[in-house]
């Protein structure tokens, strides 16, 4: 739809908001007590994700940006990584794939990477 406003044409959709959603999956063996995520001024907490384990984060795209991932294992050992890339205008699908050695994206539905 377009629509003039003083003699300017906006186009409606254009304008949306627009929504990430990011999942986060435990492909290790151990219980993660901790994950931080953090996208474009947005940051979410998840506690206790256990093994084969996942969860869904979703989050408004204000801006271009990426993701800031901190984990925390139940053994204490940690994992931080910044990865993926969110663009304002255009929605986003996003799997990452926590892993014993790191944080992996996995799928991605959006802007070209």
């Amino acid at each position: 739809m377009l629509v003039v406003i003083g003699g300017a044409i906006l186009c409606l959709p254009l304008l949306r908001q627009r929504n990430g959603h990011v999942t986060l999956s435990n492909t290790t063996g151990e219980v993660i007590e901790r994950i931080q995520i953090a996208v474009y001024r947005q940051e979410f907490v998840l506690d206790s994700l256990g093994p084969g384990d996942s969860r869904t984060v979703t989050f408004r795209i204000r801006g271009d940006s990426h993701y800031n991932v901190s984990i925390r294992f139940s053994s204490g050992r940690s994992i931080n990584k910044e990865l993926g890339y969110v663009t304002s205008g255009v929605d986003v699908a996003d799997t990452l794939l926590i892993e014993e050695t790191g944080v992996l994206l996995a799928d991605h539905t959006g802007p070209p990477r």
